[in-house]
């Protein structure tokens, strides 16, 4: 290993630490906050979940959204289990249903889905939630699990927002800033790629009912996340050459916040993203782009993933909960399931995703390249090399079909917010129409590209 190579691995080694040492002392400092001072709106969010129960459908004109509290409630239950007297123990350990002046039975995290207290098992309906809504209205609870597998950083904004808000008022501001993001995303991407490419992508965004899902506390935040990191790439891109650190910080910011919801959108929209600033721009030639689609990639992945694996190790480190075993145990069970063949899988997400969206989005595909293919009629084509140009953008528009056929229990079980990973797909056919319609003329280039950038 050379010298080059030494100092790019220490590089990421230092900034990998750095991020653990934030995501630790923030968990901590955070699990500081007294829950006698959110306690109130900790209780009138589960007044308001007790009304919704764990599935709620929300009527849009072109078909029934479904949103699923059950996440919600455990991440509020979650929350109000912090002992504030022992921080870093609650950041690590991040228990439901503790109440440290009771003498609980404690559970540690086992290989299927965490129960509710036994009181509140019969009816098997809304288990969580009335679990949570006893909880913050006196009820005795006899047995405590911890849900320890994930990182939980949600309360490093949840639990300060709850000092002012109970869960309808975060909600409100969820919805604010995903309309704010959504809006600046297409001012900043018309500015630099063309209406049509802000067009492609919101279009994506908007398949994936990104305003409904603000009402899900554990779905917005993904979201959130990954408009804020694409309008960040846009901003910054010509002032930074290497963005390697920027997608391994992503990944692992983004594995530290979400529940494993559809993580890949936070990567593969973000790649998209950079692939067409690389293409429009820059002029990137295929080999280009394919180097940047894997490195990129894989540097996300590897943000991602040891992440996760550092926060097994802490808990097997100073907590001896052997996590690291059950943590592979529960991918192995997310990711086989014999009894469900991939039809059943995509048959299921399909219905979630709606035929009227794909209708639309078809409609729209064939008029878009119609349009455009016949005000650039004239322009001579290389079909050959747009091709290879276009192979990094088919291998994404794939990821959400493999990550079906891979994940498929977890798939099958979740096809609510599963979906949402086909905007992917979407966004993808969109931006390949434009690709062999538009992306190749002049003037086209010459509208995007600042005067001082088209001498360069």
């Amino acid at each position: 290993m050379n010298l080059k190579n030494c100092k790019t691995l220490l590089r990421y080694f230092g900034i990998f630490s750095a991020c653990i040492a934030s995501y630790l002392i923030l968990l901590v400092v955070t699990n500081l906050i007294p829950t006698s001072w959110i306690y109130e709106n900790l209780q009138k969010s589960s007044e308001t979940l007790i009304t919704e129960n764990e599935k709620q459908y929300i009527h849009l004109p072109y078909k029934d959204e479904m949103l699923f509290y059950y996440s919600d409630a455990l991440i509020l239950n979650l929350i109000t289990s912090v002992d504030s007297s022992h921080p870093f123990e609650s950041a690590l350990l991040s228990r439901k249903s503790y109440v440290p002046e009771y003498n609980q039975i404690q559970n540690t995290t086992i290989n299927v889905s965490i129960p509710a207290d036994s009181q509140y098992l019969e009816p098997d309906q809304n288990c969580l939630i009335r679990e949570f809504y006893g909880m913050t209205h006196g009820d005795v609870l006899t047995t405590s699990w911890e849900y320890n597998r994930y990182w939980h950083g949600h309360q490093v904004l949840l639990r300060p927002l709850l000092l002012l808000f109970d869960l309808e008022g975060i909600r409100i501001l969820f919805f604010v800033c995903m309309l704010l993001l959504l809006l600046l995303f297409f001012f900043f991407t018309t500015k630099k790629l063309g209406v049509l490419t802000a067009i492609a992508f919101t279009i994506g965004f908007l398949s994936a009912s990104v305003l409904t899902l603000t009402r899900s506390l554990n779905e917005a935040l993904l979201f959130l996340f990954t408009l804020g990191s694409m309008i960040f790439l846009l901003c910054r891109y010509r002032k930074e050459k290497n963005f390697g650190p920027f997608f391994f910080v992503i990944g692992s910011i983004i594995n530290y916040f979400d529940l494993l919801t559809s993580p890949m959108l936070g990567c593969i929209l973000l790649l998209t993203l950079l692939l067409v600033c690389k293409l429009r721009i820059d002029h990137a030639n295929w080999k280009e782009l394919l180097k940047t689609f894997f490195l990129y990639g894989f540097l996300w992945v590897m943000g991602y993933a040891f992440t996760w694996l550092v926060k097994w190790i802490l808990v097997d480190v100073f907590f001896d909960r052997g996590l690291l075993l059950q943590a592979f145990e529960q991918i192995h069970i997310r990711s086989t399931d014999i009894t469900l063949s991939p039809a059943k899988t995509f048959e299921r997400v399909y219905l979630f995703l709606s035929p009227n969206v794909i209708y639309f989005v078809a409609t729209f595909a064939v008029i878009l390249g119609v349009v455009q293919w016949f005000r650039n009629r004239k322009k001579k084509r290389n079909y050959a090399e747009l091709f290879k140009l276009s192979i990094p953008f088919w291998i994404s528009a794939t990821f959400p079909f493999l990550w079906c056929l891979l994940i498929r229990n977890h798939a099958f079980l979740h096809p609510f917010f599963t979906y949402r990973l086909f905007s992917i797909t979407i966004v993808d056919i969109l931006l390949l129409i434009l690709l062999f319609t538009s992306y190749d003329s002049t003037e086209e280039k010459t509208k995007q590209l600042p005067e001082k950038e088209l001498g360069s």
